[in-house]
């Protein structure tokens, strides 16, 4: 698996349309935490159940999949499994 980062687009995973922290709205966007520079109004929307309740306030209708840290789910047959990363609310570390 081979990681890029671009300007805005955030740190992708080559082959997938999986962005993580881009601030361009993307396919698939990985949402760190609540700060704006770290998120976009995705189609689909991986972060934790905080991050989501952060995001709802900002934005109405959002397609969220909230996942609890230390719970691993796959998107795009990537396993992605959130840790706290004791920065804001809500903010994950990605494994």
């Amino acid at each position: 698996m081979r990681l890029r980062h671009a300007a805005g687009d955030g740190l992708r995973i080559e082959g997938v349309s999986l962005a993580m922290d881009a601030g361009r709205v993307q396919p698939v966007g990985v949402i760190t935490h609540a700060h704006s520079d770290h998120s976009a109004r995705h189609k689909k929307i991986v972060c934790t159940p905080e991050t989501a309740l952060c995001l709802s306030e900002r934005w109405k209708r959002l397609t969220v999949h909230a996942v609890p840290y230390g719970k691993t789910t796959s998107v795009e047959n990537v396993r992605i499994t959130l840790h706290p990363a004791g920065h804001v609310l809500g903010s994950a570390m990605v494994r």
